[in-house]
């Protein structure tokens, strides 16, 4: 982080967000999942 905003030192090569593989078109639902956080 630089002032509050994310600073990357190399540029990512892997496709992300709406260049991913992951396609939900023939879904009808979505798996229950559990998620947990916590600050400190």
């Amino acid at each position: 982080m630089r002032d509050n905003i994310p600073y990357f030192f190399n540029k990512s090569i892997k496709p992300h967000t709406i260049d991913s593989q992951f396609d939900i078109e023939g879904l009808d639902k979505l798996p229950e999942v559990s998620i947990a956080y916590f600050s400190i």
